[in-house]
Parts: C-alpha cells; sequence; structure tokens
C-alpha cells in the first residue's frame, strides 16, 4: 500500500475488521482510514463501533467525522465523551470554538 493511500487502507483495515470483528484496534483503524479517504458515513460507523469496543480514541476521530458532516452535536457529545479520558488541547479548543 503506498503512503497517502486511505482509500486501500480502508479496505485493508475493512477486512481485518470483518474477520475480527471484536478488535477495537482494527475498527478504530478502519474508522481512521474512512475518515482520511473522506468516506464519511462509513467512518462514523466504524468510529462509534471502535468507541463500543472500548477505544476511547475513537471519539476525538468521531467528533472530526461528525463535525464534517455538519453535526456539531454529535461532534460535542463524542469530543465531550473523548476528554473525560485524556487531556487534549487540540480537541478542547474544536470543542470550544462550536460551543460545547
Amino acid at each position: 500500500m503506498r503512503k497517502g493511500d486511505y482509500a486501500g487502507a480502508e479496505k485493508q483495515y475493512q477486512k481485518a475488521s470483518s474477520a475480527d470483528p471484536k478488535n477495537a484496534s482494527y475498527a478504530l483503524a478502519y474508522g481512521k482510514a474512512a475518515w482520511k479517504a473522506k468516506d464519511l458515513d462509513t467512518a462514523s460507523t466504524g468510529l462509534r463501533k471502535a468507541s463500543q469496543l472500548g477505544a476511547t480514541e475513537a471519539n476525538k476521530y468521531l467528533g472530526y467525522v461528525l463535525s464534517e458532516l455538519g453535526d456539531d452535536s454529535g461532534a460535542s457529545a463524542a469530543w465531550t465523551s473523548y476528554l473525560k479520558t485524556t487531556k487534549d488541547p487540540e480537541v478542547e479548543a474544536k470543542l470550544k470554538a462550536i460551543g460545547g
């Protein structure tokens, strides 16, 4: 896979996630790759699954995806959940910018 080939990465991580559906790391990587490939609906689904499987970092990226989709309320909820587990000035600034 070439550097920057997010669509290719998305396909590879989709296969891995399907083969091991309880693997939070695969679900997170799948969601992040889909986001980078601008496949926002798939990214949202993958990142929600990763979050449900315990990958708290997924909420950071889910917030980005939902923000890009125009869902500030959803982005705020995702980022608020993420910030309960870690300090992240970038996410704090994004949350503040949308009024969260």
